[in-house]
């Protein structure tokens, strides 16, 4: 039996791939394959990374991204079940999806891990910081509201004020929000867009009760 060096072998395999590399049709397969693992490759990693706090591989990310899609797709047809009626009078197709979509990502080990494993508590505190401030920017132009950070016993909080200049007959209405176990999970920024909409509910049913 002949040996062949390390050498030789790279030799060869070159030389294949230099021969498939000629072929047009071989040339073009060969870039459809690379182009596809590098895409898979890179939804994976930017699945893997948006998941980061509550999955700890890419393919328990993916996993989770198929549960939210059955999970979304059953929330629309229950509400189309119902003659597009809310499941209660309040809310609506936006609140309920994502009423489920949260208990799904929050769901058995996903759910002890934002809680109890410091480094996904970590992701998961700094990603919802991220995106509430975003999503909050924006809700705060639309309702008029104007956000002020507030830290207290190494804490921020958040408080949202009319972006209306006060004057000196200006009527003050405070309303203290405590949210419940998601404060323990998520930042609080997480939560200005919902603060910003229940300022301007509870303005507008003031109005009508006060005729105002």
């Amino acid at each position: 039996m002949v040996k062949l060096s390390d050498s030789v072998v790279a030799q060869a395999q070159l030389t294949v791939l230099a021969r498939a590399w000629a072929d047009p049709e071989r040339r073009r397969l060969i870039v459809r394959l690379l182009f596809s693992g590098a895409t898979g490759a890179l939804t994976l990693a930017l699945l893997h990374e948006t998941f980061k706090g509550m999955c700890r591989t890419p393919w328990e990310a993916l996993r989770l991204v198929a549960r939210l899609a059955a999970v979304v797709a059953s929330t629309i047809v229950g509400f189309m079940a119902r003659g597009c009626k809310p499941r209660f009078k309040n809310w609506t197709l936006r609140f309920d999806i994502l009423r489920a979509v949260i208990r799904e990502c929050a769901r058995g080990a996903r759910g002890e891990r934002m809680v109890i494993d410091a480094k996904h508590a970590r992701v998961i505190w700094s990603q919802s910081a991220a995106f509430g401030s975003v999503l909050g920017w924006f809700a705060c132009r639309q309702h008029g509201r104007r956000l002020e950070p507030v830290h207290a016993n190494g804490l921020e909080h958040v408080w949202l004020r009319s972006a209306a200049p006060l004057t000196p007959t200006t009527k003050r209405f405070v309303v203290l929000y405590v949210h419940g176990g998601g404060f323990a999970v998520m930042s609080p920024r997480l939560y200005i867009a919902f603060g910003a909409t229940l300022a301007v509910a509870i303005e507008k049913e003031l109005r009508r009760q006060l005729g105002t």
